[in-house]
């Protein structure tokens, strides 16, 4: 059964370009973040580090570690008092002076 002479035939697709997501290993992770291996875990557990799954293998996207990183930074500085976050010299200093 040939369809051509009934339909015009549509064009080829055109193959689906890949995406150029950049996937950590957690060993790499470690390694940047200056953590065990243990601690990746942890992160992974309780404190919502982002990853994906390719069957058993674990990756932690680049892009969603670094936002991941500036939301985490964000949080701990908004919980932080307004004088440990000044810039320097803006808090007035006293020296202490013994007698």
């Amino acid at each position: 059964m040939s369809t051509s002479s009934r339909e015009p035939r549509s064009p080829p697709r055109q193959p689906r370009q890949p995406t150029s997501v950049v996937y950590l290993t957690l060993a790499e992770v470690g390694r940047n973040l200056h953590l065990s291996r243990s601690k990746v875990y942890d992160l992974i557990a309780h404190e919502g580090l982002p990853t994906r799954r390719f069957g058993r293998a674990v990756r932690v996207p680049l892009v969603a570690l670094q936002e991941w990183l500036g939301h985490r930074a964000d949080e701990r500085t908004s919980a932080l008092p307004a004088s440990w976050t000044a810039p320097h010299g803006s808090r007035a200093r006293t020296a202490r002076r013994r007698p």
